[in-house]
């Protein structure tokens, strides 16, 4: 609604009128949208901004990053922190499948110092790249829209706003003079005002936590995890997960993550909890019985269920079962599977797990697209890696049509 209202002066003047009354809390303006009104055309509407918002002065930027280094060098808490991105950064930035893809990349930083970042995010225009500058447009009929140039041609520009939201507005609607290169960079200044040093150190420490990119799976697209229809559930299929370590991988054939024989192999999703509550934890998998029982964790920001990977007799056979309850807060946070240390040969292959309200049933369980839970696999699959019999007279070999049919 703010972003709709700031393309309009009278709309923007009627938003400036409510933040007096009361109506709206200045702090339900965010940063982006307070950089827009700093830097507005209309002085007037920047100077009541500047006002009523609280907008600083960059001078204190220096003074600032030194206030809050020692605390952000001190380190965070990475959960604490992803919850603060997804509120904060997730309008324009994108880790794993969270957020969105407008700004600059936060995996694969060359300096992920807290040093880099905590001078970059309090500070962000002392060092900007072309292509991230913000512009504004502004169309014959007084809309305005600021973002990232995307595209130009010779009839039309392309920015791209927040939440990764495309604006095409065709030249000849443009107002004379009314596109422009700012001088700052699309990511605002101000960010002090909603997170407090111990906040930042939290963002820094998810950021740093993160900076190894999930590996990429034909039919692997992790995105977040929200309740379907049926029974309420969160179904944390492998398909939407993060994938990470040295020999996870998801196996499209099957929908499964398999192949899970590393410490480090682990499996992560970003979930919604709609509301509070108490959550039954179901698990879709199978394991071969000369391989079962190794030791499982699941997190859930700062909650730990633990248990070992029953055998289902072989890789073929899957089942569900519950493996506990979680109470869990409403909004978005992170999921994760991995093994306890090094598993003997194979920890798992694991389709889903299922997180229902507690006492509900559950959704039936996933199923092949043979509509049967025993998956047909084939044998170079098998990690138990069993050799064909020799039988006297039995000599397998490749058969081949004789000259005479």
């Amino acid at each position: 609604v703010v972003d709709v209202m700031l393309r309009r002066g009278s709309t923007t003047k009627a938003l400036l009128d409510a933040v007096k009354a009361k109506a709206i809390d200045p702090f339900e303006i965010n940063a982006t949208h307070r950089q827009t009104l700093a830097n507005h055309r209309d002085r007037d509407i920047a100077t009541r901004a500047a006002r009523l918002l609280r907008i600083p002065e960059n001078s204190d930027r220096k003074k600032l990053i030194a206030k809050y280094l020692p605390i952000v060098k001190a380190g965070g808490d990475p959960e604490r922190g992803f919850k603060l991105f997804n509120k904060t950064c997730a309008q324009c930035h994108q880790i794993g499948g969270n957020g969105h893809d407008v700004g600059p990349r936060l995996i694969g930083l060359k300096d992920k110092s807290p040093e880099f970042l905590t001078t970059h995010i309090l500070d962000p225009d002392r060092a900007i790249e072309d292509k991230y500058r913000n512009y504004s447009l502004v169309t014959v009929d007084g809309k305005q829209f600021t973002g990232l140039l995307k595209s130009e041609t010779a009839t039309s520009v392309i920015l791209a706003g927040q939440n990764g939201t495309l604006h095409t507005i065709l030249k000849k609607n443009i107002e004379p003079e009314g596109f422009e290169r700012g001088k700052v960079s699309m990511m605002p200044s101000g960010l002090e005002q909603f997170l407090d040093p111990r906040a930042l150190a939290d963002v820094v420490a998810f950021v740093i936590h993160n900076q190894v990119p999930p590996k990429s799976f034909p039919g692997n697209k992790p995105h977040l995890v929200e309740v379907e229809a049926v029974g309420n559930a969160l179904r944390l299929r492998a398909r939407k997960a993060e994938i990470y370590g040295k020999t996870l991988v998801f196996e499209a054939k099957y929908k499964n993550l398999g192949f899970w024989g590393s410490a480090d192999d682990r499996a992560v999703w970003t979930i919604n909890v709609p509301k509070d509550g108490s959550y039954d934890v179901l698990l879709d998998w199978a394991v071969d019985a000369s391989t079962a029982n190794n030791p499982y964790e699941l997190q859930f920001a700062g909650k730990k269920i633990t248990g070992r990977v029953a055998s289902t007799g072989n890789w073929d056979t899957y089942r569900q079962a519950r493996i506990g309850a979680v109470n869990l807060k409403s909004g978005p946070q992170r999921v994760q599977f991995q093994s306890v240390g090094k598993p003997s040969s194979v920890l798992i292959d694991l389709r889903e797990i299922c997180l229902t309200p507690a006492g509900q049933t559950p959704p039936p369980p996933f199923r092949s697209e043979k509509s049967s839970v025993q998956l047909e696999k084939s044998p170079t699959r098998d990690r138990a890696a069993k050799k064909h019999k020799t039988v006297p007279g039995n000599r397998p070999q490749v058969i081949r049509p004789k000259p005479n049919g």
